[in-house]
This record gives structure tokens, C-alpha cells and sequence, in this order.
């Protein structure tokens, strides 16, 4: 169900889904996150070892004007480095070499997928030659929970008409936002107090 006014007030922006720091975190894990991923070049460079059979050092600058060798040899050092991509030589000559996803790797694919999506659905006039937009399960059918892992269902709910939300974060009644919140109790914790729980799932609110 929908608690809170279906509008947030003019001039109030609306709210966004709420994370609460985890437990012993020294950091945020976005800003972590970027510190390997928001290397000018490295995300594109990460796309095509992650959707492009086998792609050399030549394919993947060849795909990307303005990409320099040197900057792509040191993009692709990083990336190795941090685990995320391996160079492998090919298995019918071994003079020539590709990458691809180590197990650490596979696991950017899903923030991939959701780029695209955001991509596919509000940048539609840079994206298709009609402009339309689209979404990751119009354009990939049956692929998109693949693509998408857990983000899949967040994507898809409807959270205002409270069709299908995800479990979302745990808030306190005082800490949880006025406007445009999805409700869902959860079980209790095992051997935790007998009182009910309450998870809040927030995104911003549409007006009526």
C-alpha cells in the first residue's frame, strides 16, 4: 500500500530510495565502485570485453574513435589489475590475444545493463533513429533478468500501485519519508524482539 500524500508539495523535490550505512563501512561503495569504473574510457572499455566475442586490443579501439592506444593499454592495465578482466591468448594462435570477464568481472554486468536501460529509456533520441523509447526487455526478450540479475525486479515494479516492490531498506516510522513510500512488513528476525517490522521502499512521487 501507499502511505503519505500521492504528490510531494510544489517545490519540495521528491524523495529517492533510502540506504542507511551498513553496518562497519568505512566508505561509500559507489564512490569505491568509481574509483575502478569512473576512469575516463574504462566503462566502455568494460562494455565490450563484456558483450563482444573475444575483443582484441585493436577491435575495441577500432569500435572507439578518440580512444588512443596508450590510454586503452592503460585502461585495460587497470582494469586487469583490479580483477576485473583477464588477457587471454587465443586458442588457434597464440600470438594473438583477447580479454574477457573474470568471475569478479561478471558481476559489473548487471550496472552495464542498467546503464543501457537508463540509456534505452530516457536518452531514446541518441540511442534509435526514431527516438522512441525502449525498454531492456523490448529490445533483449527473455535476456533482460539475465542482464539485470536482482536490479531486475526493482526496475519493473510498480511501486505506486504497489504491484510486486522488492523487500527494500529497513527504516525506523521517524526516519522513513512523507511522500511516495511503499509499504511491505517483513518477517521477523530469528530470536529478534516480537514486534512488527516495516520495510519502506521510496522513489519519486508521480503527481495524480
Amino acid at each position: 500500500m501507499i502511505v503519505g500524500p500521492q504528490a510531494h508539495n510544489k517545490g519540495q523535490p521528491a524523495p529517492y530510495l533510502l540506504f542507511t550505512r551498513p553496518e562497519g563501512s568505512i566508505g561509500c561503495p559507489i564512490r569505491a565502485s568509481l574509483g575502478v569504473l569512473g576512469h575516463k574510457w574504462s566503462f566502455i572499455i568494460l562494455r565490450d570485453v563484456a558483450f563482444l566475442p573475444a575483443p582484441t586490443f585493436n577491435l575495441i579501439q577500432h569500435r572507439n574513435p578518440g580512444l588512443t592506444p596508450r590510454v586503452l593499454s592503460e585502461r585495460l592495465k587497470e582494469l586487469r589489475a583490479t580483477q576485473l578482466i583477464e588477457k587471454v591468448a587465443h586458442p588457434r594462435d597464440e600470438r594473438v590475444y583477447f580479454y574477457r570477464l573474470t568471475d569478479k568481472g561478471r558481476d559489473a554486468i548487471p550496472v552495464l545493463a542498467s546503464m543501457m536501460q537508463f540509456g534505452m529509456k530516457h536518452l531514446a533520441e541518441k540511442v534509435f533513429e526514431d527516438g522512441k523509447p525502449r525498454t531492456m526487455k523490448d529490445c533483449f526478450p527473455g535476456l533482460a533478468e539475465r542482464f539485470l540479475g536482482e536490479l531486475f525486479d526493482y526496475a519493473i515494479s510498480d511501486f505506486k500501485s504497489g504491484v510486486g516492490p522488492p523487500e527494500g531498506i529497513l527504516l525506523s516510522p521517524s526516519t522513513a519519508p512523507k511522500f511516495g513510500v511503499a509499504v511491505r512488513s517483513g518477517p521477523l528476525a530469528s530470536g529478534g524482539p516480537r514486534r512488527k517490522r516495516k520495510r519502506f521502499v521510496v522513489r519519486p512521487s508521480r503527481p495524480p
